[in-house]
């Protein structure tokens, strides 16, 4: 009898240990620098990321938080899609009319912070590499 709780307890913690891993992880992650082909027009940034998802079943994006030139910048419109039962791909551009600038906020190296829930849990995810690449569009 007391082996047989013991197992109970030990497969109870196993299993409540297991619930808590979200199993998110970054596959990949891209900063674009795109050039338009407008002489007027600024160019701007674009983030690509791509996710991993281990054990879970609903995800949603919350919000992306850029840290870029001392500045902190919330990406208003972002798109966010599963491309598979177990991957998500996100993209969110730093172009002008597309952020707010967050007051208050103390950021002196480049990152990202995607704030998300997974299964009615909150959590976030912090991006400080990146592939850069320049694009330009004609």
């Amino acid at each position: 009898m007391k082996r047989f709780l013991i197992l109970l307890i030990l497969s109870t913690i196993t299993l409540n240990i297991m619930a808590c891993n979200e199993g998110i992880k970054l596959i990949t992650s891209k900063k674009q620098t795109i050039i338009q082909g407008i002489k007027k027009s600024a160019p701007y940034t674009k983030y690509l990321f791509e996710i991993a998802l281990d054990n879970t079943v609903d995800i949603n994006v919350d919000s992306v938080i850029v840290f870029d030139s001392n500045r902190c910048l919330k990406v208003n419109h972002y798109l966010s899609k599963s491309t598979t039962g177990k991957k998500l791909t996100l993209q969110a551009s730093v172009k002008e009319g597309n952020f707010t600038v967050l007051k208050d906020c103390k950021g002196s190296s480049e990152k990202v912070l995607i704030h998300y829930k997974v299964n009615n849990k909150s959590g976030k995810l912090k991006v400080s590499s990146f592939q850069k690449e320049t694009v330009t569009r004609r």
